[in-house]
């Protein structure tokens, strides 16, 4: 058998139905859009080895056109249809590297342009329609340090750092008020800090601690003479978990997390 190549190569076409374009809640003033389409993404991955060294990279494209798409979503300021089209482009990189047998260090980036927050960030929910106008930005970032200083026990360090950036604001909306740049544009950061102690063969318990800071970076409004920048908030949380390892391919994991 040959050696295994690195890189691969895809790309995958579909046609699509669309009963809720916008995902309007189906009301006089907002009711439900349709249309059918098509999608096609191509993509590209990277995979090296070298031991102790694992780098990895991928991109993934994707083109959404829709048929009939005439609408803008509501609140916009500009007039005109809106566009047939959607396109997203997803970059994600990843750097694990073991020291020797003690320490280890993981890296890893994902930049994301694109018109739906579900890509952005899955956790958005609106009453506003998903689709957003505009090349909508979301970079996640993190790196984690791995030390194993007893024969069962190690100790994970974390930094993650999240930057979300939407084009849409308060000059692109109605009044110039709840654009979704006031709403959503922010840096998360996030610390933690877990030890682990594996108490038996396929049993391991663990405590950890998180410290998450959200810093709201919009100044447009969220409300009249309100920005959306008053609400950075601080965060901490503890957390308690064990897990069973049942067989090769099967974990139970449980938590307890106190905020």
């Amino acid at each position: 058998m040959g050696q295994q190549k690195p890189w691969a190569v895809g790309a995958a076409l579909r046609g699509f139905y669309d009963d809720n374009y916008y995902t309007y809640p189906g009301t006089a003033a907002l009711p439900r859009l349709h249309t059918w389409g098509f999608d096609i993404s191509p993509s590209a991955s990277y995979n090296l080895n070298r031991g102790q060294t694992v780098l990895g990279a991928s991109y993934l494209y994707d083109f959404r056109w829709y048929a009939d798409r005439p609408h803008l979503a509501p609140g916009q300021s500009r007039k005109g249809k809106g566009p047939r089209d959607d396109q997203s482009h997803q970059l994600n990189l990843k750097l694990s590297h073991a020291f020797n047998t003690r320490f280890s260090l993981d890296v890893k980036d994902s930049f994301v342009i694109a018109q739906e927050p579900a890509i952005i960030d899955p956790s958005i929910s609106t009453t506003v329609p998903a689709r957003s106008e505009g090349d909508n930005i979301r970079n996640q970032a993190g790196v984690q340090f791995t030390a194993a200083l007893l024969e069962h026990f190690n100790v994970v360090l974390g930094y993650a750092n999240t930057i979300y950036d939407y084009q849409q604001d308060a000059g692109d909306v109605i009044g110039g008020i709840g654009s979704r740049s006031a709403v959503l544009d922010r840096m998360e950061h996030q610390i933690n800090i877990d030890g682990n102690y594996q108490i038996l063969p396929k049993t391991t318990l663990s405590l950890g601690y998180t410290f998450l800071y959200t810093d709201y970076t919009s100044s447009d409004p969220i409300a009249v003479g309100i920005p959306g920048s008053v609400r950075d908030s601080k965060a901490h949380a503890v957390t308690i978990g064990a897990k069973q390892q049942i067989n090769p391919q099967f974990v139970v994991p449980a938590k307890l997390v106190w905020k």
